[in-house]
């Protein structure tokens, strides 16, 4: 949609990962610790399916990696 992100040093398609984008893995950590306030919104029911098929490891190296960048700050 833009090319802001042309000349990052992240991957915006890599979810986890050293060369994660932050903005990847900060939203599908936030949908995965909001899931249960989130999934009565028909609205979010497409998203919430694309969460539900993350595998259990990748969503949890994503929440260490929030967790981290968070403390770090």
């Amino acid at each position: 949609m833009s090319d802001y992100c042309k000349h990052c040093i992240y991957n915006p398609r890599s979810r986890p990962g050293d060369k994660a984008c932050p903005f990847n893995f900060f939203y599908w950590d936030f949908l995965a610790r909001h899931y249960d306030k989130l999934k009565n919104n028909h609205q979010m029911s497409l998203i919430l399916r694309n969460l539900e098929r993350i595998p259990p490891e990748q969503l949890q190296q994503m929440h260490q990696l929030a967790a981290a960048w968070h403390e770090a700050q």
